[in-house]
């Protein structure tokens, strides 16, 4: 709103207005929730927790069924009573129509989708991962391997933390991040590259969502396998 409002030279109540305006016409319409067979769900912290409330969670609905995702609505909280009172409103044809849903490992989104979905119930549905939560997981090192591994510095700055480097994917990094990638990896990796290897395993993770077919997705879906079971060498 703000970056929105600078860049127009108003005020922030001026965009707000025109958002409200523009915005409630839209979300009144009911075609807008037509045609939805594959739904997305996550949790958002809407606000952060300061003296006077802890943080404050929304949780957001996405139409996943198109090429393009668009957004359905939020819904305050992140419990799957205020996901089953969402769903369980909508008519019972629209209910029948969604088959397929991503959702992040919550049980009581889990629960709510399989109690109001009809294809749920029938075992004809899907709840695939949520990306990015397999992602996350991806990104853990194993059990026992440190989580805050320093790469050499110059003598002012004795050690940096390569953490976010890690997080990073291999698109993503630069000459100069991969030789402190690299280095921060050669200084704290065990003898049996762990770490080196887990970080792979997660490469070949973020590469099996961007699959466009499902013989491609097989192929690095065995990478992965391969890489979280066996100890052979880094690539």
């Amino acid at each position: 709103m703000a970056q929105v409002a600078a860049a127009f030279g108003v005020g922030w109540g001026t965009v707000m207005a025109a958002v409200r305006d523009y915005g409630s016409v839209l979300v009144d319409d009911p075609a807008r929730l037509e045609a939805v067979t594959a739904l997305g769900l996550d949790e958002t912290a809407f606000l952060t927790a300061n003296r006077t409330h802890p943080t404050v969670f929304v949780t957001g609905i996405v139409d996943l069924s198109g090429a393009h995702p668009r957004l359905l609505d939020i819904v305050a909280g992140r419990s799957g009573k205020w996901l089953s009172d969402w769903v369980s409103a909508r008519p019972a044809g629209w209910r029948a129509g969604v088959t397929v849903a991503a959702l992040d490992p919550f049980r009581g989104y889990a629960t709510a989708l399989r109690t109001h979905l009809p294809a749920r119930d029938a075992g004809a549905g899907r709840l695939p991962r949520d990306p990015a939560w397999l992602r996350r997981r991806g990104r853990r090192p194993p059990p026992g391997v440190a989580r805050d591994h320093r790469a050499p510095r110059p003598p002012r700055r004795s050690a940096v933390p390569v953490r976010r480097l890690l997080r990073r994917g291999h698109d993503h990094h630069a000459e100069k991040s991969w030789a402190r990638l690299l280095a921060g990896l050669a200084v704290g990796d065990n003898a049996d590259e762990h770490i080196g290897k887990t970080w792979i395993a997660a490469q070949d993770l973020r590469g099996l969502y961007r699959c466009r077919d499902r013989r491609h997705a097989e192929q690095l879906d065995a990478m992965v396998l391969a890489h979280g079971t066996q100890p052979g060498p880094a690539r």
